[in-house]
């Protein structure tokens, strides 16, 4: 379980970090084949300002989750994890509500978040078993 919980980590901080700087280095989409369209009703101009929210804030608590993972000490391992995954969760929350539909990726990174979540809760806990 604790494996499961490093790897989610790891893809969650690496690929919010790499896809947050290529929003903010493109902004407008293009690299990533995001459509202005999709971010029309939302209140950015562009995906500069999401990318900026994604790299530091979802990407930077998933590798404050993965550095406290990797600390020998492990006091607040879980705490940390549970923070990342909850985050991550509301992260793509806010993305169905304000783009209007639900993509491939942002399922992944739901269930990423959940899993994330309960797999620390069990790990902290022992709740499950």
């Amino acid at each position: 379980m604790r494996t499961l919980l490093l790897i989610l980590i790891g893809f969650v901080a690496i690929s919010a970090v790499v896809t947050g700087l290529l929003m903010i280095s493109y902004p407008d989409g293009l690299l990533l084949g995001i459509p202005r369209s999709m971010i029309e009703n939302s209140p950015f101009p562009d995906l500069l300002i999401p990318g900026i929210i994604l790299t530091g804030f979802i990407g930077g608590l998933n590798f404050m989750a993965l550095y406290h993972f990797m600390d020998r000490r492990r006091t607040s391992v879980y705490n940390w994890t549970t923070v990342a995954g909850v985050a991550t969760c509301g992260w793509v929350a806010v993305q169905f509500i304000m783009i209007h539909s639900v993509l491939w990726f942002q399922s992944i990174y739901l269930v990423a978040g959940i899993a994330t979540v309960l797999l620390s809760l069990e790990l902290k806990n022992k709740w499950l078993a």
